[in-house]
């Protein structure tokens, strides 16, 4: 039954406090109680717009119940906002997919097509009947061929591909039925011709596709995602075929330690991933969104062994010319020019995304906004490439204001074990602006940092105009100085 709302009132408390941090754990766990005397502070704060308003939003999907459902639907009918309408809707599949399914459908026919709309088809594929319940309320619907594109990528990827919904909606999307299925003299032509035709360079632009989502799974360099191997040296380990297989056919060959799990639990959620350890009490899975999700050994109904957790026929979509040139990429990484090796060089970023929210943040508090932990700015994650450039078009950029150049900002982790001085090491100085920790930093070739023990940021911002090359950043030791500094890497 519902739990004592006086058991609760610390957490309540915590929401109420402005400087406290656990103002969103606070959201979240009152919808535990299942007492309407918190819903109607869950629903006056749920938004899409800031991180409080999505804590709402899963506190009343955890009190559930009829009045839950209902204010999905009205929030889905009346908000102006497609982020908004995604969040009811999203909401609603994670509390009762029947109810949310002819409102996706709805959504994701007339909104223009985004990468997060993966999240609608996320919240479907997530529960046990999602799938199917999406696929009856899309029938005779017509999708943008983008956002049916981004359906199949999420189907395919998902612990168990719904034959059924990935149909509905390449009919849905008009989407061909083109494969590649390589064999024979067709694929020994292809092989020889990965070397003669095949340019590396456009097969790292490939790569680094949102859509090709490769970086999301596998780091280069320690920078990227820990669901499959890191690929820093793959094409000095493995021959071209191997890797063209692995492309075409990503359950062909397994590498150890690689497989997933597919894991069903006693209320009909299903989980796919990775194992990175199990006890006696607790199962833990990275899925392909690198997180890692703690499971009741007590709650799980079935497990088995599942499918590679790269979706198959990722690379459908490319011509001969594109498969050639990312073959031609993943046979050079760990030779010459494209040896990556982790250490000083800055390889993963978070990137500042432009929102109303932003826009309203810069104009009010100016630009050294940025380097503050301001809740309403949104970061998004880039990597550099792997000669440790961030080229200009890999990360957003805007005008803050009419005045204001034209800039993206860009920020990374630092850990110090030990105190001491270091140094930022920059391939180009022109057009950037540095903080560590909100304070600024002097601008030139050589930077230096004066670090006590434990986490810093440094955050930079970047006027493309006044550049000649791309941004690269290097972190370097000081003679003499004690400090043990490291970047921290990772998706």
């Amino acid at each position: 039954g519902a739990a004592d709302p006086k058991d609760w009132a610390h957490l309540w408390h915590a929401y109420n406090d402005p400087n406290s941090e656990a103002r969103g754990t606070a959201l979240r766990l009152v919808g535990l109680t299942k007492s309407d005397k918190f819903r109607p502070d869950l629903e006056s704060s749920f938004g899409a717009d800031n991180p409080l308003g999505v804590a709402a939003a899963e506190g009343l999907v955890l009190m559930g119940g009829p009045k839950s459902v209902a204010f999905f639907r009205t929030r889905f009918a009346e908000d102006p906002t497609a982020s908004g309408r995604k969040l009811a809707v999203v909401s609603l599949a994670n509390l009762d997919a029947a109810a949310a399914a002819p409102l996706a459908a709805t959504f994701l026919a007339t909104t223009p097509t985004t990468p997060d709309l993966l999240e609608v088809f996320a919240a479907f594929l997530s529960r046990k009947t999602g799938a199917a319940e999406l696929t009856k309320a899309l029938a005779g619907k017509k999708l943008p061929a983008d956002t049916a594109k981004l359906g199949v990528q999420a189907a395919k990827a998902s612990a168990t591909p719904d034959a059924k919904l990935i149909d509905a909606l390449t009919l849905a999307g008009s989407l061909g039925a083109a494969k590649w299925d390589l064999k024979g003299d067709e694929l020994n032509a292809f092989l020889g011709d990965v070397a003669k035709l095949g340019d590396p360079a456009r097969g790292e632009t490939i790569y680094r596709r949102d859509a090709m989502n490769c970086l999301k799974c596998h780091a280069i360099a320690g920078a990227g995602g820990q669901v499959g191997p890191d690929m820093s040296s793959i094409g000095a380990s493995a021959p071209v075929d191997y890797l063209l297989e692995s492309l075409l056919h990503p359950d062909a060959k397994i590498k150890e330690g690689y497989n997933s799990f597919v894991v069903t639990t006693v209320d009909d959620r299903v989980f796919n991933g990775i194992k990175v350890r199990e006890s006696k009490t607790e199962l833990v899975l990275r899925d392909n969104e690198n997180r890692e999700l703690t499971i009741a050994v007590a709650d799980i109904a079935e497990r088995r062994n599942g499918l590679s957790l790269m979706p198959a026929g990722l690379v459908d979509g490319l011509t001969r010319q594109e498969l050639l040139d990312l073959t031609r990429f993943l046979t050079e990484l760990g030779k010459g020019q494209y040896a990556a090796t982790p250490g000083k060089v800055v390889r993963s970023w978070q990137t500042l995304t432009p929102t109303p929210a932003m826009y309203e943040i810069l104009n009010r508090q100016r630009l050294a906004a940025v380097a503050t932990n301001e809740p309403g700015l949104q970061w998004a994650v880039a990597y550099s490439q792997v000669s440790g450039d961030l080229p200009a078009g890999g990360v957003p950029a805007f005008n803050w204001n009419r005045e204001a150049p034209k800039l993206s900002v860009v920020r990374f982790p630092l850990e110090v074990t030990a105190a001491g001085a270091a140094q930022l090491t920059l391939a180009e100085s022109a057009g950037l602006t540095l903080w560590l920790d909100g304070q600024p930093l002097e601008t030139a070739a050589a930077v230096p940092l004066n670090l006590t023990v434990g986490a810093h940021t440094v955050t930079i911002a970047v006027e493309w105009q006044k550049r000649s090359k791309p941004l690269r950043v290097e972190l370097d030791e000081v003679p003499g100085s004690p400090a043990r500094v490291r970047l921290v890497g990772g998706k």
